[in-house]
């Protein structure tokens, strides 16, 4: 009789420790993260990045955000400006976009891509208008250079960067009348 007691209570212990594993197992989630990617866990005040792999994880106390590591190209087709001369021209540029600190990308965009190409997008803008805009192939390249500074300048503090700015097309239309003259 005391033996049955025994194994009984060592089957309900036994019992029980089953459903809080699979009550605690149900509340985890497993995370892939594959080799173009990065995870962030915010685990308190202090994120960590991972690295690819499988990680579980807690949904409401231990999120991990998946960000992908992979280049972006942008092209800018046809846009016009105006230079330090007040000269109209035409310029298309492409380039890439791409993630180099994912804790301060997950911070700093909601939508990584779509964020990031609003900020080049805006930037470009203003870093052509005080540009003085030539045809040549050494001044294509020196304003290409200027703008990528200028970009990875207001993007790495958010945690991504630009790389591979190359000016496709750019046409100056010269300013005709700019200084009005005036009879006597």
């Amino acid at each position: 009789m005391h033996g049955d007691v025994l194994g009984a209570i060592l089957s309900f212990g036994c019992l029980t420790a089953t459903v809080i594993l699979m009550i605690r197992l149900r509340q985890k989630k497993a995370v892939h993260i594959l080799d173009y990617q990065a995870g962030v866990r915010f685990n308190g005040a202090d994120p960590s990045t991972l690295r690819p792999g499988v990680y579980f994880t807690n949904p409401g106390s231990d999120p991990i955000t998946v960000v992908d590591m992979r280049p972006y190209q942008f092209v800018l087709e046809r846009q016009v400006y105006k230079d330090a001369l007040h000269s109209s021209f035409v310029m298309s540029l492409g380039g890439e976009v791409q993630v180099s600190d994912p804790q301060l990308a997950v911070t700093g965009f909601k939508n990584l891509v779509r964020d990031s190409l609003a900020v080049v997008y805006e930037n470009v803008r203003s870093a052509a208008s005080r540009s003085i805009a030539h045809p040549g192939v050494e001044a294509r390249g020196r304003i290409a250079a200027t703008l990528e500074a200028e970009l990875n300048r207001e993007l790495e503090a958010r945690g991504i960067k630009v790389r591979g700015i190359e000016i496709t097309e750019l046409w100056i239309q010269k300013v005709q009348g700019a200084i009005p003259t005036t009879a006597n």
